[in-house]
């Protein structure tokens, strides 16, 4: 009897009892419960649309996290600001986000969102401003490459400097030439700052008084840097070319600029005509002595170098070989003979 008594509770199998079946029911119930959580906020943390366009977003200063969230999940950047919101206390970056102008995608996701906003990587915008630009030509280009409006640039402008480093002088020249970094919704008014700045970054107090020394004002210096910029193409001819017009200068000759001409009559002219030599303007230096008014372009670093420090020659005249160097010349005659050898009939400009 005994026996069968045993293989009777053998075949009952192990059974776990009530009291601990209920609490690891609620365990599992719990742990299935979590993981569904867990895996939506992965979800939720997901780009919402990969094949989403970029769009510009702006963090305005003093924006909280909770704030940003909103924002971002209004404008469809993420799925859910609340996720987002628990992303960055989870990982502690809650204080960590950045205003500024953003170029964001729904296609991106949070983490990579989270992780622009931190380092503050703000959409740039590019605009180089090569050297030998007037105002006019700078404001073309900055409409030209949806950087800004050309009649809010020129106005802008034509309000000289807010600063006051110019005084009465207008910006003509002192918008320096370099490539500007600046994030999305920079104004006019703050494209024309930064080029001024640009300016006077170069223009140290050692290079104010290198002018002084040479009895020049710095305004006398860029209007010849600005001559020089436009007639020189070789940087090694730019002192030489600098140094031609300061003898003729001394010597109280007329510059004769072509360049001056062309700013004159507002066009570049490939063969300028007896007519555009005769234009009835301050900047014609075939007509009037010593430097005109004022730059007639934006000059660079090296032009500016070359006024500063113009070469020490006994040239008087230039004239282009046609192939962007010139010939310099002592003499009227010397000049001359160059003129015929470079310039006849080649439908070119004559040089000094």
């Amino acid at each position: 009897m005994m026996v069968r008594h045993d293989l009777k509770s053998r075949k009952k199998g192990f059974r776990l009892p009530l009291w601990l079946l209920i609490p690891l029911g609620i365990l599992l119930i719990i742990v299935v419960v979590a993981l569904y959580l867990w895996f939506d906020f992965l979800g939720k943390l997901e780009a919402p649309d990969p094949a989403g366009k970029a769009q510009e977003v702006v963090i305005a200063r003093g924006s909280d996290a909770n704030s940003i969230a909103m924002q971002l999940e209004h404008a469809g950047i993420i799925r859910d600001a609340g996720a987002f919101g628990w992303y960055l206390r989870l990982y502690g970056k809650g204080n960590d986000l950045k205003a500024g102008t953003y170029r964001l995608s729904p296609a991106q996701s949070v983490p990579d969102i989270v992780d622009l906003l931190a380092a503050g990587k703000e959409d740039m915008l590019k605009l180089t401003i090569p050297e030998g630009l007037t105002v006019p030509q700078i404001a073309n280009r900055i409409a030209k490459e949806g950087l800004g409006d050309r009649a809010k640039f020129l106005y802008a402008c034509q309000q000289g400097d807010p600063k006051g480093r110019l005084g009465r002088e207008g910006v003509e020249g002192y918008l320096y030439p370099d490539t500007y970094i600046f994030p999305h919704g920079t104004s006019e008014e703050q494209l024309r700052d930064m080029m001024l700045d640009r300016f006077f970054a170069f223009w140290t107090e050692e290079r104010e008084k290198a002018a002084q020394a040479g009895g020049r004002t710095r305004r006398e210096v860029v209007i010849l840097a600005s001559i020089v910029e436009r007639e020189a193409a070789v940087d090694s001819e730019r002192p030489i070319i600098a140094g031609v017009f300061m003898n003729r200068m001394r010597r109280g000759m007329m510059l004769q600029s072509c360049a001056t001409i062309e700013y004159a009559i507002g066009e570049h002219h490939t063969v300028l005509t007896i007519q555009d030599m005769q234009v009835d303007s301050p900047y014609n230096t075939y007509k009037h002595a010593g430097l005109p008014p004022g730059p007639i372009c934006s000059p660079g670093e090296k032009s500016l170098l070359a006024a500063l420090s113009p070469a020490q020659t006994d040239y008087l005249y230039f004239v282009s070989r046609n192939d962007g160097t010139h010939q310099f010349s002592t003499t009227f005659g010397e000049h001359e003979k160059g003129r015929i050898e470079y310039q006849h009939n080649k439908g070119k400009k004559s040089g000094k």
